[in-house]
């Protein structure tokens, strides 16, 4: 199909034979040109892309991190509820053996 194009258009033309091989030659420098454009271009969004992937697993990696210290963090405050409400129940306890101890005194220095 190419060739009966090229055929058809030698016989349609009034160019000389030199002229249709230059010419030829300008429209395939133009096309390489047009690729070598495309290939750089290509190249630039491939790096683009290997950029933003790398942010991306970077920002992945910094989630990771902070989802662990959130977790350790939870554990920390279960732990420290759990001291605190220990203390105070101890500390009830206490109050409540130091209230019993000062009646149990009263009581018995009334008897004396």
């Amino acid at each position: 199909m190419i060739k009966a194009t090229v055929f058809q258009d030698l016989s349609n033309t009034s160019l000389s034979k030199e002229e249709i091989v230059r010419k030829a030659w300008e429209v395939r420098d133009s096309a390489v040109k047009r690729k070598n454009s495309a290939e750089i271009e290509l190249a630039k969004e491939r790096i683009a892309g290997m950029q933003i992937n790398s942010q991306l697993l970077e920002a992945i990696q910094q989630k990771v991190e902070l989802s662990q210290q959130l977790e350790q963090w939870q554990v920390s405050q279960t732990n420290l509820q759990k001291t605190v409400k220990e203390l105070y129940s101890l500390a009830g306890n206490q109050t409540w053996i130091s209230l019993k101890t000062k009646r149990v005194a009263k009581f018995e220095v009334g008897f004396a």
